[in-house]
Formats: structure tokens, C-alpha cells, sequence
């Protein structure tokens, strides 16, 4: 018998290295406003297909997106699913550019059939990115002349997540998914480049600890056989968010001013729509999101605004029961567009994104390979704003029904 669960160990040995070896400080000049940037739900072949999944209920895929579709998956009664990713970040502005590789561990998801008609998924998940190291001039005055500020940032909100799905009739299904939200945002600003404030340093750090859920629906339309429609929707309520914030004003050879307190911020209403249309070898996805943030205040140098998003995605398995492994393969390709839910200067700048990738079979049920790059495209030049361009190569590794599995010997 073929070791399959030593191909496995060699895959999470991959996932571990690559976790060590892709962690980097830094990220997006965007990072710095609201709580950094928002991290999309999307796993697996999803993430490959503009995380569009609302309408969605494939049976072969975890569906993060829409709670509903986790009972739609046919076959296995467990999958594991572990993401990951590697990106090339290049920020340019004002004649001037600078790189940097990003990556690491994305998520780590477990999926398990419950009942007939019933399923639920555990996991964690990046929420929101708050790394950033950006350095910015200003000119205070003619006595101060001018001066440098260093703005760097680390951690990020990590969402913890359990999610279920029941059918209701046979073709309404209904999904909860309640996350725990636990993050803390670190910034710190140095001033340089004078004599007069050189040496100045300004620390802050915020916690947050919030419970919230989201609920999500699916219907199948009757179509002709050989097709499947299916439309969905997901709502989640306002939650007021609250920040533990302590703040340090730090200049050297002088004592530190401390001071603690709480920050609110409303994590606002978001409504999504989706639809998908499934004909013989094709599954095609659309969906648009509205998050309002602009029930919020802004903070120093930007306000909040509605974010809206829209997702396109369609993937080819020309026959995933066939003997051949080549037919058997997942093609995919998708495109995502977001305006961003900041304004920075009273600059609107958006977002977008195309996307390709492929699903590989492993041992014939055992799980998939999902591989899959994406080209995005984010901010502005205007107003002394950052354009950023990031190539991010992404690896999803699924493995079905391998835990209980036991060997069989000739």
C-alpha cells in the first residue's frame, strides 16, 4: 500500500517551512488607517474564483463565505484544509518604488458531516493586517525646518470561527457562523531628521476582544437537469467594538508620559448577495457585498466610508469521476473589485484584483492541491498617495477522511 499519510506529513512539513521563511514586519501603507486592512473569507479554490461564494454550494470545496453551503460538500465526512500564501508587495509614489515578500499562514480550517442535511467547520483566519512601515516628510515651520516620521505597525485581528448549516426543505438551507475577534494593533512613530524633535517617539497599542455571528441562506431553483441555480445571502448585524488603547510618548533622556483608555468603533452591517449557475463541466459565480463603515468616525488624516465589493468566478472540471487524472483536474479563474472603506486625504481609492488557478487530485479522494495566483492592484498616486501592485502566489492543501483511515495489508 501506497504511504499516503507520509505524503501528507511531507505537505505539512511544506507548510511549516514556508510559515517560518515568509513571515515579514511589514506590509501595506494602507495597514495604518481603521483596523488595517480587511482580510477576505475565501479558502481553497474559492480564493482563486473572486472569493465569490455566497450564491455558491459546491460539493467538492469548503464554503466560508455563505454558513448555508457547508452541507452541500458529497463524499467525505471530514476535510482539513490549511492556507497558505506568498506575495511580492511593490508600493511606488512620488518617483519612488520599494519591494518586499510577504506570506505565510493564512488559515486553518476543519469541515465535519454532522447529520443528513447537517455540517459544521471550526478554523482561524486572518481578519485584518495591521503591519505597515512607512516614512513620510514634513515641514513644520521655518524654525523647525524640516523633519522625518517613521510610521510602523505590527499585528493584525485573527478571527476564531465555528459554523453550521441544516437544510430546511430540499432546496432551502440555512447557515450560522459565530467568530471570536481577538487582535491587537501595535503602532509606533519615530521622528528624525531634526535636532529639535529627533529622538521622539510615540507608542500605541490597542486590544480587541469581540464575539459576532452571521447568518446565511440558499436556495436551488428548479432548472432543467444537467443545470443548477442557486442564489444566496448572508447578513450581519452592528457590533460595537470596544479597544483596551494605552498610549507611551517616549523621548530620550526624559520620562515617558503614559496614558490608558478605550476606544469604540462600530463594526457596522454588512448585507451580501450571490448567485451561481452550474451547466455540465461549468460553475460559474457572481456576488456584491456592502459593508457600511461610514456610521463611523474618522481618526487622524482619514474617514470612514461604505465599502462595496463584487465578485466573479468560474471553474471547468471537464469530469471529476473520470479515470483519467488530467479530466479530473479543476481550472479557475475569477476577478474581484472593492472601493476600500477609508477615504486618506480625502482621496477614494479602490481595489482590484484577477485571479487563476487549478485544483489537483491527490490519491483519488483523499484531498486536492489548490493551487493559484492572483495580480492585484490597490491605492493611488494622487495627492501623495501610494499605488501598490502584489503578486501573490497562494497553496491550499485539503485532506478528506484521512484521520480515521486505517492500512490495509496484503
Amino acid at each position: 500500500m501506497t504511504d499516503k499519510k507520509g505524503t501528507w506529513l511531507v505537505l505539512l512539513l511544506l507548510v511549516l517551512f514556508l510559515q517560518t521563511k515568509g513571515q515579514s514586519t511589514t506590509g501595506s501603507a494602507y495597514n495604518i488607517f481603521g483596523v488595517g486592512t480587511l482580510v477576505g473569507e475565501g479558502i481553497g479554490g474559492y480564493r482563486t474564483m473572486g472569493n465569490a461564494g455566497i450564491g455558491s454550494r459546491s460539493t467538492s470545496y469548503v464554503n466560508l463565505e455563505n454558513p448555508a453551503a457547508l452541507n452541500a460538500i458529497s463524499g467525505p465526512t471530514q476535510i482539513f484544509d490549511i492556507d497558505l500564501s506568498l506575495k511580492n508587495l511593490h508600493q511606488s509614489a512620488g518617483g519612488e518604488s520599494f519591494s518586499t515578500m510577504l506570506g505565510g499562514l493564512e488559515g486553518m480550517n476543519l469541515w465535519l458531516r454532522t447529520g443528513k442535511g447537517s455540517a459544521i467547520t471550526l478554523g482561524a483566519a486572518a481578519f485584518s493586517d495591521g503591519r505597515y512601515d512607512v516614512t513620510d516628510s514634513y515641514v513644520l515651520s521655518s524654525l523647525i525646518n524640516s523633519y522625518s516620521v517613521r510610521y510602523q505597525g505590527t499585528g493584525g485581528i485573527t478571527r476564531f470561527y465555528l459554523g453550521a448549516s441544516q437544510r430546511v426543505t430540499k432546496r432551502f438551507n440555512l447557515g450560522v457562523k459565530g467568530s471570536f475577534l481577538l487582535g491587537n494593533l501595535s503602532s509606533l512613530q519615530t521622528i528624525s531628521g531634526n535636532s529639535l524633535v529627533s529622538g521622539l517617539e510615540v507608542e500605541q497599542n490597542r486590544t480587541v476582544r469581540k464575539f459576532i455571528a452571521e447568518f446565511g441562506g440558499q436556495y436551488t431553483i428548479p432548472v432543467p437537469d444537467g443545470q443548477r441555480l442557486t442564489i444566496g445571502a448572508t447578513y450581519r448585524p452592528a457590533y460595537q467594538m470596544t479597544f483596551d488603547t494605552e498610549s507611551k510618548v517616549i523621548r530620550a533622556t526624559y520620562d515617558s508620559l503614559t496614558t490608558v483608555g478605550q476606544e469604540q468603533l462600530t463594526l457596522p452591517e454588512k448585507w451580501g448577495l450571490g448567485i451561481e449557475y452550474q451547466l455540465g463541466s461549468w460553475r460559474i459565480s457572481g456576488e456584491s457585498q456592502v459593508e457600511k463603515w461610514g456610521v463611523n468616525e474618522g481618526g487622524e488624516g482619514f474617514e470612514y466610508r461604505d465599502q462595496l465589493s463584487f465578485g466573479l468566478g468560474a471553474e471547468f472540471v471537464n469530469n471529476p469521476a473520470s479515470v483519467s487524472y488530467f479530466n479530473r483536474i479543476s481550472w479557475r479563474a475569477g476577478y474581484e473589485w472593492k472601493t476600500n472603506y477609508t477615504v486618506v486625504r480625502n482621496t477614494n481609492y479602490t481595489s482590484a484584483a484577477i485571479s487563476m488557478g487549478l485544483g489537483l487530485p491527490v490519491n483519488r479522494g483523499y484531498g486536492m492541491i489548490h493551487l493559484g495566483y492572483q495580480y492585484s492592484g490597490m491605492g493611488t498616486r494622487s495627492n501623495q498617495l501610494i499605488y501598490e501592485q502584489t503578486h501573490t502566489f497562494t497553496l491550499n492543501v485539503s485532506m478528506r477522511d484521512v484521520w480515521f483511515r486505517k492500512p490495509v495489508y496484503d
